[in-house]
């Protein structure tokens, strides 16, 4: 048969004719759209008929059946098809326009402030907020403590953030104020941390610790009271009699980065003490020592983004 035509259709039985009906062989029009929203794929189907009995709902290719004509379901698809039947089993598909509509997170290196913190948050491109993403948290050195965020963009994230360098998780740059150690606010940076977490829905099986210098050096004082927090751990010319602290870091991948002519701190014998003894007690340690350079390796470590691709890449042993 034609589609979209009318017949007459004589109906018999064994011995004569009964009866004369009409059968319409009309395919409905039909038009449909997938919203988006708040995770939830939301599908409108418009049909020219009156008389539509059955809706066949196909997202991703797996089908559900509903006599309405608004269907909602949870996630996001690539794909959503509808098929209609009327009651006289008259049938049309067709794909529908898929819209997003959820939210997204403003991109960018913003200047922040909580509690009694300033701090840069880096907010990666195209997230959506109910998508999760990595974190990198850095910890300055000492001459960067202070009250503007400026002071930060002479090494480390920010400086190459600003110049243009992308990853694909936040990465949380908190300030100290002058006279501070890492040390001393061990329970106010973590209640900042919480907050971006929340905040941003962080991905809460990847959020990486690391630091310089004075910063590495406050690491395991934050080690100590938050040891299953971390999905990995890198310090940067760390110093300080940390030997003490080793066993914080047995169920972590760890990374060391020092200079050989740093003899002040990276190479000191309670350095290397520290090193060893966390090696000891882990075997996922790396210690990598760069020939020639000071204290300050920091741009060494982070210039080409390999060191931050390894964090981003690393989840928590649950």
């Amino acid at each position: 048969l034609d589609e979209n035509k009318e017949y007459i259709v004589n109906l018999f039985d064994k011995y004569n004719f009964t009866k004369e009906e009409k059968y319409n062989f009309i395919k409905p029009s039909i038009t449909c759209n997938a919203t988006l929203e708040s995770n939830n794929t939301i599908v409108t189907t418009t049909t020219s008929s009156n008389n539509i009995v059955k809706y066949n709902y196909y997202f991703d290719n797996k089908k559900y059946e509903s006599t309405k004509n608004i269907y909602s379901l949870t996630g996001s698809y690539n794909s959503v098809m509808v098929e209609v039947f009327d009651s006289n089993d008259n049938s049309n598909e067709v794909n529908c326009n898929i819209v997003n509509n959820m939210p997204y997170f403003e991109s960018g290196l913003k200047k922040l402030s909580y509690s009694n913190w300033n701090y840069y948050l880096y907010i990666p491109n195209n997230v959506k907020k109910n998508e999760k993403k990595p974190l990198i948290i850095f910890l300055h050195g000492s001459e960067e403590r202070g009250s503007n965020l400026n002071s930060l963009d002479v090494y480390g994230f920010s400086k190459y953030i600003k110049n243009g360098q992308e990853y694909d998780a936040f990465v949380l740059m908190p300030q100290l104020r002058n006279g501070k150690y890492w040390d001393d606010d061990v329970d106010s940076i973590m209640n900042l941390i919480k907050k971006v977490v929340n905040d941003y829905n962080i991905d809460e099986n990847k959020i990486s610790l690391s630091g310089f210098s004075l910063g590495a050096m406050g690491i395991p004082s934050i080690m100590k009271k938050n040891q299953n927090y971390f999905s990995c751990v890198v310090m940067i010319a760390v110093g300080g009699d940390k030997k003490g602290y080793a066993s914080y870091f047995k169920n972590i991948p760890v990374r060391f980065y020092t200079g050989s002519k740093d003899t002040r701190l990276g190479n000191s014998s309670s350095t290397k003490a520290f090193i060893q003894a966390v090696k000891k007690v882990n075997s996922n340690v790396e210690s990598v020592v760069y020939n020639g350079y000071p204290h300050n390796v920091v741009d060494k470590v982070l210039k080409d983004g390999s060191v931050a691709k390894w964090m981003i890449s690393q989840t928590k042993n649950n």
